[in-house]
């Protein structure tokens, strides 16, 4: 299966993150609207999740301590 958005198989986008605990979903219908059709899975995970603090991985934060990464993913997608 291609990991495209028009490919992927429910109508609801699910995701997760278990560092910080956000969950959210989304209607496909409107990501493919707002994304187009052709986007990738990984980049629309970017994009959802461009505002979570773990992002930037390899950052030194203040007092020099690196933050944690972002393990956003999509759970509907991943196996058992």
């Amino acid at each position: 299966m291609s990991d495209k958005l028009s490919n992927y198989p429910f109508v609801i986008v699910r995701l997760r993150c278990d560092s910080c605990g956000r969950e959210g979903q989304y209607r496909l219908a409107r990501l493919a609207h707002k994304f187009g059709p052709e986007i990738h899975m990984q980049s629309v995970l970017e994009l959802l999740t461009e505002d979570c603090g773990y992002h930037d991985e390899g950052r030194r934060g203040r007092y020099g301590r690196r933050h944690r990464a972002c393990h956003a993913y999509l759970p509907d997608l991943r196996g058992p």
